[in-house]
This record gives C-alpha cells, sequence and structure tokens, in this order.
C-alpha cells in the first residue's frame, strides 16, 4: 500500500540520519547540526551512487584458477618404490636415520634433500635408490648439520647399519673412508659400535685406521673393550691394535673391560694389556 511505503521510506531515512549523525559525532566530539547531516547524507548517497556505476561498468576481473597458474614440472624419474623411511625394525636406526632426515631436511636446495635422502637410503639398505641418487649427482661425502651425531656421511650411516654391498658403491662413488663427524667418528667406528664383525674387517681391508680416536681420545679397542663384542676385539688386535693405548685421561682398554664381561678381560690380558685402575 502507499501509505505503507511511505512510512518505510520515512523510517529509512530516519535510520540512514540516525547513523551520519553517531558517525559525525563520533569524529567531531560535537552534535551535529541537521543542515550538516544532511549534507553529510547527501554527499554519501552520490559517493554510493558513483561506485554502483563504477562497478556497472567496469569489466569483472576474476584471478586465474590454481590449475591455471601452476606450472607443469619436468618429468622426472619414476620410482616405484616405498618410502625409505623408518622400514627397519631397528628402533637405534629408526632413530639415527630420522635425526640424519630431520637435519638435513630442514635446510633449503634440492642438492641438499637428495642428500637427505641418500643418507635415510644408505642406513635403510635401500641399493637402488643410492645408486640412482649418485648417478643423478648427489654428494657421496655431504654430511650431517645437526642431531646426535652431525657431520656424518653417508658411509657412516651404511656403516651403522651394516650394508656392505651399499658401502662398495658409495666408495665407487668416492666415498672417504676417512671421514670423521664432530665427535671424531669414523665410519669404521660407527660399524664397530654397532658389532658388525664382517663390515669391521671389510673396512680395515679397505685402508679405514685401527688407531683412530675420538675426541675423547678413545681408540676402537676402548670402545669394544666396554661391550661382548668380542670377535671384533680380537680381529683388531690381530690387526695391530695397541692394547694399552690410552684415552685423554689415562684410561686403557682394560680399564674400560671392568666390571663389564669378564671374558673380554680375559683376552685382554693375554694380549697383555694393562690396568692403571686394578
Amino acid at each position: 500500500m502507499p501509505g505503507i511505503e511511505v512510512s518505510m521510506a520515512e523510517n529509512s531515512q530516519t535510520e540512514r540520519a540516525v547513523i551520519v549523525d553517531t558517525a559525525v559525532v563520533a569524529l567531531t566530539g560535537k552534535p551535529v547540526r541537521r543542515w550538516v547531516a544532511g549534507g553529510v547524507t547527501a554527499l554519501l548517497v552520490v559517493t554510493g551512487g558513483g561506485l554502483a556505476w563504477w562497478q556497472l561498468w567496469t569489466p569483472s576481473f576474476q584471478p586465474a584458477s590454481m590449475e591455471r597458474m601452476t606450472l607443469e614440472l619436468p618429468h622426472t624419474v619414476a620410482i616405484d618404490k616405498p618410502s625409505v623411511a623408518n622400514i627397519s625394525s631397528d628402533i637405534n636406526q629408526e632413530r639415527f636415520s630420522d635425526d640424519i632426515t630431520e637435519d638435513l631436511m630442514t635446510s633449503v636446495g634440492a642438492d641438499v634433500r637428495a642428500s637427505a635422502t641418500l643418507h635415510t637410503a644408505a642406513i635403510s639398505g635401500d641399493f637402488d635408490i643410492v645408486q640412482l641418487l649418485l648417478a643423478n649427482g648427489a654428494d657421496v661425502n655431504v654430511k650431517t648439520v645437526g642431531g646426535s651425531y652431525p657431520g656424518q656421511t653417508p658411509l657412516h650411516a651404511t656403516a651403522y647399519a651394516g650394508h656392505i654391498e651399499i658401502a662398495e658403491l658409495l666408495l665407487a662413488y668416492g666415498a672417504d673412508v676417512y671421514a670423521t663427524d664432530r665427535y671424531g667418528y669414523t665410519p669404521l667406528r660407527r660399524t664397530v659400535d654397532q658389532g658388525h664383525l664382517v663390515m669391521a674387517e671389510w673396512f680395515i681391508n679397505k685402508g679405514a685406521s685401527i688407531a683412530s680416536r675420538d675426541t675423547s681420545g678413545l681408540t676402537l679397542l676402548h670402545v669394544v673393550a666396554r661391550t661382548d663384542h668380542f670377535a671384533i676385539a680380537e680381529l683388531l688386535i690381530t690387526k695391530g691394535a695397541d692394547v694399552n693405548a690410552m684415552d685423554s685421561f689415562g684410561f686403557t682398554p682394560l680399564d674400560y673391560a671392568q666390571g663389564g664381561e669378564k671374558k673380554m678381560v680375559e683376552m685382554l690380558e693375554r694380549h697383555g694389556a694393562i690396568c692403571t685402575i686394578c
């Protein structure tokens, strides 16, 4: 009905006037005069009309879809293999692998990410992945940056896990058998830590030093003396390890064997080892 329409229009104008009054008071801190409110209202109406006209005549712009904006990446070699991360049943090996991967994956660059995968593949025993990465330029002697064992190479990783075939491959691509990490650990030290007899002998035959020391002055025989790796201890002694070498604190391998395996103590004593704390 006409009367109702007029009433609604008047109410709408009243509401606009109230809104304008409130806005002006908020800006100036003073009551607004009616003619000022009317002028502001008129200005708003004109401005709104102008904007509506601009929207009507301005060509609409729609951003490109993600599909249109995405560039097609170059085709890469497809590797039909499961992830090499955390596929071992050895929880210590998984932790070591996680440390390596986390350290290197936080860095930037495709080469670094490839090297992170190289470490992980080396410790997991994935020969095909290691070979593929090396063939495509991965740094065979790249070192980890942080974590539990900073400064370790892929050869350290595979030595820890005992993968001789992968170690052979790494050496063929120039892996450094004498490489040391921040603590002075060599790949041979890592394999000795884990009791890998066959691989320890393999490293020695490849020229790895049995006289190497870590940053605490420990020799390989010091390390083995605290364990039950009797065959490795015998191997080291047979290859010429010094049974009375002292670490940075003056302790011998036999000192380290005290309180451990009696068989280890007896074996060291048979080879002329001296105890400085007995």
